[in-house]
């Protein structure tokens, strides 16, 4: 059966599935980013012309620890801490807490997202996730149930839909992944993933075998080293 093989070279990654089911790729990689599984790492100068700022409690944070950042389309940047919701003009913080914030039920903020629609999406740790919108604040039940419950990563479709993905579905996706050396264990696998070390030969006959063992239908994917 023909198939395709696709190569990212910024991934370090290289994909071979059958022609048909090219339409899963963008799947599979959506799975993996989310997964919080890191692609790649890549090492970038700084240039020297760029400068910092530190800032701290007595310039208004309410803690030293930020959890997550995001700047939202308004030119804001908004701080998630355990002490609130951090929002900075670049002059002055205001923060929004269980006190002062009616709908926002916990001060332990964890991952801020702003969609399309400049909605901005709050998730807590544990307490679910709300929604800012027009100075007002909506509670939903996604991410409730503790620490595991809490939201860790949003994204949203080419329609505008917005996808949440929590630390408890996370857990569940990983403990679903085998790791093995035995190849005749992939035989009804739908998707594969090496991790050969960087010798051109042994992953040429590794993938030789997948190929011979796996069911037509498999996707496989490895990494590749950067030229």
């Amino acid at each position: 059966m023909a198939r395709v093989t696709v190569v990212f070279p910024r991934l370090n990654l290289v994909i071979s599935f059958p022609a048909w089911r090219w339409f899963l790729v963008p799947l599979w990689l959506a799975a993996v980013t989310m997964s919080g599984l890191p692609l790649c790492a890549e090492v970038t100068p700084m240039a020297s012309h760029y400068s910092f700022d530190v800032w701290q409690t007595e310039d208004g944070l309410p803690e030293h620890s930020v959890t997550a950042i995001v700047q939202t389309r308004d030119g804001y940047l908004w701080f998630g801490t355990y002490n609130g919701l951090v929002r900075f003009d670049g002059n002055r913080f205001t923060y929004f807490n269980e006190f002062n914030t009616p709908g926002l039920n916990s001060d332990r903020i964890v991952y801020p997202f702003e969609d399309s629609r400049t909605n901005l999406w709050v998730g807590t740790d544990g307490s679910g996730v709300v929604l800012v919108k027009d100075g007002k604040v909506e509670n939903f039940s996604i991410g409730r149930g503790g620490h595991e419950g809490r939201l860790v990563s949003a994204c949203e479709d080419s329609v505008g839909g917005v996808w949440f993905y929590t630390a408890d579905a996370r857990k569940s996706a990983l403990s679903k992944v085998e790791v093995t050396a035995d190849l005749a264990r992939f035989a009804d696998r739908d998707l594969v993933t090496e991790a050969v070390f960087e010798d051109l030969t042994i992953k040429q006959g590794v993938w030789a075998e997948l190929d011979k063992i796996c069911k037509p239908s498999c996707i496989f994917a490895g990494s590749v080293e950067s030229p």
